[in-house]
């Protein structure tokens, strides 16, 4: 946000001695390979459930779930009211051109691996992370995201082989050697995790596009 969109968050703010609601947009964008389950994440997070379909492709293909994917995501950090729109996004290096037009300049960026296969968190660091940082600034803030965690803890309890998936203390390092600003794991099939996502990348984008007056340590996403 621009220091002319600060100060006009200021002004409004400090019209009345009652606080007053204000808004703020927050663009956040999901990369990473095809088939790691991005979009399964977020549609299950909008419609309350996993999809029993999720054909390849970015969730507002899904024209069934328009109604949802068309609207951002709302919450609460005391008196802003922040808006988050999710972006989703084709895995495939083909893509690469529309890509570059519909992240730039996101407020945060997911990158987004399958944790049952190394090579996707492989990936973040030699191609999605490199490819991120050609349309955004700098310090644009990022997540380092690890999803299918049922995939891992189905082969943990079967008894099964799990040296070629990756644990979250692996995934917790890699983000730290990147510079991500945190690591999370979700499910989408299990529905766990995914709200912590979706706060913790709405957290990391306040935090860095907010004038520090504004920013506070607590939120609620809706």
């Amino acid at each position: 946000m621009t220091e002319q969109g600060h100060g006009s968050i200021r002004r409004r703010l400090s019209k009345s001695k009652t606080p007053q609601i204000v808004s703020h947009d927050v663009k956040c964008v999901a990369l990473g390979d095809g088939n790691v389950g991005k979009s399964a994440m977020m549609l299950t997070y909008l419609i309350g459930r996993c999809p029993t379909e999720c054909p390849p492709g970015p969730m507002d293909g899904h024209s069934e779930f328009d109604h949802l994917t068309s609207k951002p995501v709302t919450f609460l950090q005391d008196n802003v009211e922040v808006k988050m729109t999710l972006i989703d996004t084709y895995g495939q290096d083909e893509y690469e051109k529309l890509r570059e037009r519909i992240c730039v300049s996101g407020d945060v960026y997911m990158l987004c691996f399958d944790v049952s296969r190394r090579g996707t968190l492989e990936r973040i660091r030699h191609h999605w992370l490199p490819e991120m940082r050609k349309y955004s600034s700098p310090d644009t803030p990022f997540l380092i995201v690890g999803l299918k965690t049922d995939i891992r803890t189905k082969a943990q309890a079967d008894g099964s082989d799990i040296s070629t998936f990756v644990t979250f203390n692996e995934g917790l390092k890699e983000a730290g050697i990147l510079g991500a600003s945190d690591y999370v794991e979700c499910s989408a099939k299990n529905n766990t995790g995914i709200k912590r996502v979706l706060e913790k990348a709405a957290q990391i984008a306040v935090h860095q596009t907010l004038p520090a007056e504004l920013k506070r340590s607590s939120c609620t996403v809706s």
